[in-house]
């Protein structure tokens, strides 16, 4: 990482001290990937354009997005040998939208569990007591 990048008063320091300040309660549904944006980016004193907010949303979204082609392909194992399969993922209504247009796997899992929904991260003690 750049020296610049690397000093206490840095720009990417503020960035992710920012960013990590308002990921719980996104995650948790207290805020929507909207709200969590305005308010980013009120806190760290930034004016942008019309419809920048709703492109960082977009953005985050498709950070969080990825697949793990190993883990689809037990999955599908698993699923034949006639076991359940869940996901209990600490997820955000944007990356959800996400999660849905992009995949078409999603629905194969029989549980579906996402903290935003659940108004819980994990891991948060409650979230371990779910039932299947």
């Amino acid at each position: 990482m750049p020296p610049c990048y690397a000093s206490p008063g840095s720009l990417w320091n503020r960035f992710e001290s920012l960013y990590w300040a308002n990921r719980p309660p996104l995650d948790e549904g207290k805020l929507t990937g909207i709200a969590f944006w305005q308010m980013f980016l009120r806190e760290a004193e930034i004016n942008l354009e019309p419809g920048a907010v709703e492109e960082l949303n977009n953005w985050d979204a498709r950070l969080w997005t990825t697949q793990n082609p190993a883990m689809l392909a037990w999955q599908q194992q698993l699923k034949k040998h006639g076991l359940l399969t869940a996901i209990l993922s600490n997820i955000s209504d944007n990356v959800l939208a996400s999660v849905e247009r992009e995949f078409d796997w999603i629905h194969r899992f029989d549980v579906l569990v996402w903290s935003y929904q659940a108004h819980m991260v994990k891991p948060t003690p409650l979230s371990t007591a779910i039932r299947w």
